[in-house]
């Protein structure tokens, strides 16, 4: 199954400029967080994920995706 998304955040912890909260609109109905390994991402799998999408907090792998799925939740409610 594919599932079409619309907003795709990539949690990167070398992105210090963009906030979740700078590319969040109650508009998209679809979104995709793109959490690496604790370590972060390759540079190869980084450049590629950021040719797709957009992306500030840098937490342990664990940590960070049940902090960036409860703010995406959060901004919705």
């Amino acid at each position: 199954m594919i599932i079409k998304y619309n907003l795709a955040i990539f949690c990167d912890e070398q992105e210090r400029n963009t906030s979740i909260f700078d590319v969040l609109d109650k508009d998209f109905y679809a979104i995709l967080v793109l959490v690496g390994l604790e370590g972060g991402f390759t540079d190869n799998k980084r450049e590629f994920s950021l040719s797709k999408q957009k992306r500030h907090n840098m937490l342990h792998a664990e940590t960070a995706v049940v902090s960036a799925i409860s703010t995406v939740q959060s901004f919705f409610l």
